[in-house]
């Protein structure tokens, strides 16, 4: 079976026991290896891992395709991301853009603590307006934070509520 692609195998001798293989990107893998590993080995090894490596090449590209992604949701609505390099780390909302202002960190950190802040504004107005239907409890302390699989959880015992940064989306 041939590459999809053209890719760079980096083959890095090592003290380990076995041999791993990880997509650097999209051009890029890393064999790790011990180093009594043969050549032929090594060969082998490549050949019978080829469709998985190619799979997670494709899913690296996906990955880095959806970074340049130019649309942002936030409270239900499409804005269009436009970047500008400048003297301070602002984002604002003008019609239908966001504009991100970045200058001490890159433009993807700026709109992912925007993001951040906006969840923390948003959701702990959404907890004292649920917290005001039932006065007879306490209120829970509210964490927001990246999560990958839930939209958020609950841990009842210690008073806690743990909410996804991308439900203001």
């Amino acid at each position: 079976m041939k590459w999809v692609i053209d890719v760079e195998i980096m083959i890095i001798r090592q003290r380990r026991k076995t041999i791993s293989a990880r997509v650097i990107d999209e051009s890029t893998i890393e064999i790790r290896v011990p180093w009594s590993v043969s050549d032929q080995m090594i060969e082998k090894f490549i050949e019978s891992k080829k469709d998985r490596l190619q799979k997670a090449i494709l899913k690296y590209q996906i990955k880095e395709a959806k970074k340049q992604d130019p649309r942002y949701y936030y409270l239900g609505k499409v804005y269009t991301k436009i970047y500008l390099a400048s003297n301070r780390d602002h984002v604002s909302i003008e019609g239908d853009s966001i504009v991100i202002e970045y200058h001490s960190k890159d433009a993807e950190t700026v709109l992912d603590s925007f993001t951040r802040n906006e969840s923390r504004r948003l959701l702990e107005q959404c907890l004292s307006e649920c917290m005001a239907i039932f006065p007879r409890l306490s209120k829970p302390a509210l964490q927001i934070r990246k999560m990958r699989t839930r939209w958020g959880s609950c841990a009842y015992r210690k008073g806690k509520i743990t909410l996804n940064t991308k439900l203001v989306h």
